[in-house]
């Protein structure tokens, strides 16, 4: 990707994201194949995914072999990404990565979404050039940890899930999809990562361009970031995003119209105050969103802690 030399310094990298998508689609697909992942072919991976040892015990390795920087293959995977797509200057460890993150914090934390409902506008918010952090969290903190207490509810509620597709909505790197395949040995029929035009989608999809069944779809801002799908869906996953969605409710009653009868809904709602990258018309609708899910779904779990709730569509 061509970068401006000026721009192109460690710790002032500055992406042009709308090009990137351009010059990378997001749905373009290398040498596919059905839950074809090449980097999890190695040991580290095949420990992971092995069955003959309890979850809690694989959960440990990766945990501990990530923390001591044994495993590396995550990070060798984002160093490419890195380097080959974004045309940032070498990483040559793990502790140049996590250096960077911590420059990047200090200028996202001003970053804020202007009080409108004009998407575009949240669109240039999310495509600011100090959302290079977000992208750099992302990447360290699942570099320890794991959703598998999302796929755990999975098997327990619908048991096999090979005939199932998937949506993970606002998905950023699409971390649930990621520890489907990393523990799992049984994988969906297909699966669809959903967000909008900003540097973390784009690492997301990056990691399964090599995987047929995984596809990304792209929220546009022309129908306010709305899902468009024509396949009805098992499972949806909208975990840590209507908080950030300029029209929650009607995403929600898309999510409704998408879903199969006694599909679910894997949610939460955080409750803030409009603030930052949250959005003020997220939290006005906040209790017309929870009040929808409950005349049109059944309850089936709740977390007080977490907020996790998973939803059966009547």
């Amino acid at each position: 990707m061509d970068i401006d030399s000026k721009t192109n310094h460690f710790d002032k990298l500055v992406i042009d994201v709308s090009n990137l998508y351009k010059i990378f689609p997001v749905t373009k697909k290398f040498n596919a194949k059905p839950n074809y992942i090449p980097c999890m072919s190695n040991t580290f991976y095949k420990l992971y995914r092995n069955q003959l040892f309890p979850l809690k015990i694989r959960r440990y390795a990766y945990r501990g072999f990530r923390q001591i920087h044994i495993d590396l293959t995550w990070f060798n995977l984002f160093k490419e990404y890195w380097g080959n797509i974004l045309s940032g200057r070498p990483l040559w460890s793990v502790v140049d990565l996590f250096y960077l993150k911590n420059i990047y914090r200090s200028s996202f934390q001003n970053l804020e979404v202007q009080d409108t409902d004009n998407p575009h506008v949240h669109l240039d918010a999310w495509q600011a050039p100090e959302m290079l952090y977000s992208l750099l969290h992302y990447v360290t903190k699942e570099s320890v940890t794991d959703f598998i207490h999302i796929i755990d509810h999975i098997k327990h509620f619908i048991g096999n899930i090979n005939n199932c597709q998937l949506l993970e909505y606002g998905c950023s790197l699409a971390p649930i999809s990621y520890s489907l395949y990393t523990f799992g040995k049984i994988y969906p029929k297909r699966i669809y990562i959903a967000d909008i035009q900003a540097l973390p989608f784009h690492y997301g999809a990056y990691r399964f361009r090599n995987t047929s069944n995984v596809i990304p779809i792209l929220l546009q801002p022309d129908n306010n970031f709305q899902l468009q799908l024509q396949q009805q869906i098992d499972i949806i996953f909208c975990i840590e995003v209507f908080e950030h969605l300029n029209d929650p409710l009607t995403t929600v009653e898309i999510f409704n119209n998408t879903l199969r009868t006694n599909g679910f809904l894997f949610y939460d709602f955080i409750e803030s105050d409009g603030e930052g990258l949250d959005t003020l018309r997220a939290k006005t609708q906040r209790d017309l969103v929870i009040e929808f899910i409950k005349d049109n779904f059944q309850i089936i779990f709740e977390n007080e802690k977490t907020g996790l709730t998973i939803a059966q569509k009547k």
